[in-house]
């Protein structure tokens, strides 16, 4: 994951831009399911006071050993451990972490996502709003780095990827194995297809709005409509997320019922958010990036009046290919359609 240009570049611009300064310098941040240590050393390069890298596995040791090769180890501390089981080890923290930033999605998104363990970090040590009584404004709280998702759906064609996986037994070095293919279509496929495949329009059938969404595991109902573009025949229906990283929130923040489901037939849910980055983020975007060992970015002057820099990207086929790719559901039975069809 670590090798995934688009995933670990979008994170550095966004934790290492001049326009982020404040959100970093000087502040506490927790990183929950630290791997490498990658996230917490941008972070303690941004200038962070004090990160708190967590991470239930045993690269937690080695993380360790990475944080001190690089002289970050007076700023970075890490915690071996599930987040929900590290009460007592954090508790001097709870309600005073600024930033929580974390790489928790999954195939499919949630699919063994760590979004669980984001949510019970958020509500436990995230700092919260505070009302000032003289004036009646409310100062900002901490923030989650990403604070939106969402995941797209849209049909596509491709009878090459029908051919792999199902037909391919219909011939297997002149023999026919036709019992292979039982429940073949029941299943979620990790594939990466072009732009080119999409045979319709997107609809965008979740979002997480991760700042004020339920703790509980998302569940969800999303009646959609696909209109083709192209005359051709629909092999499969193909999933895939986008992701934001917003320095402030939105205006409109889009709850999610206590009970965790959503109604999505009202259409998009968070209207809000910035039109998704498509294009592959470089080294050239991150400023900092070309420092070595415990070096700190210098500080800068935040420009009056700006919130900072939003980041995004996708995990879609108009963008480059990331280590999540998309998420195939193969139909049994293609679909033939005409320009203009709509289902």
């Amino acid at each position: 994951m670590i090798s995934d240009t688009v995933r670990t570049l979008s994170y550095a611009k966004f934790i290492l831009s001049p326009q982020n300064a404040h959100l970093f310098r000087n502040k506490i941040v927790m990183d929950v399911g630290c791997g490498s240590g990658i996230l917490s050393l941008f972070a303690a390069r941004a200038g962070a006071a004090s990160v708190l890298a967590i991470d239930a596995s045993d690269i937690a040791n080695r993380t360790v050993q990475n944080i001190q090769e690089n002289g970050f180890g007076p700023v970075i501390r890490v915690f071996k451990g599930k987040i929900e089981d590290l009460d007592s080890e954090l508790a001097a923290y709870e309600g005073k972490v600024d930033v929580i930033i974390s790489e928790w999605m999954g195939y499919f998104l949630i699919y063994e996502a760590m979004l669980p363990s984001v949510l019970y970090a958020r509500d436990r040590y995230l700092r919260k709003p505070t009302q000032i009584a003289t004036d009646g404004t409310s100062k900002d709280g901490g923030i989650l780095a990403p604070s939106h998702t969402r995941m797209t759906l849209a049909a596509a064609e491709d009878g090459e990827l029908l051919h792999e996986r199902i037909h391919f037994w219909n011939d297997v070095y002149g023999f026919k194995m036709s019992s292979m293919t039982k429940g073949l279509t029941d299943d979620a496929y990790t594939e990466s297809l072009k732009a080119e495949a999409l045979i319709t329009d997107t609809a965008n059938i979740f979002d997480l709005p991760l700042m004020t969404m339920s703790t509980q595991q998302p569940e969800f109902q999303a009646p959609f409509s696909l209109t083709a573009s192209r005359k051709g025949t629909v092999h499969a229906f193909l999933s895939w997320f986008d992701t934001w990283f917003l320095p402030a929130p939105l205006s409109s923040p889009g709850l999610v019922p206590a009970d965790g489901k959503r109604d999505m037939s009202g259409g998009e849910v968070l209207p809000g958010l910035p039109a998704c980055e498509t294009r592959e983020p470089t080294k050239d975007d991150v400023r900092g990036i070309e420092l070595r060992g415990s070096e700190v970015i210098k500080e800068t002057q935040l420009a009056d009046g700006s919130e900072g820099e939003a980041v995004s990207f996708t995990t879609g086929p108009a963008g480059k290919e990331t280590h999540w790719k998309q998420t195939a559901f193969l139909l049994k039975d293609p679909i033939e359609v005409e320009k203009g069809n709509k289902k």
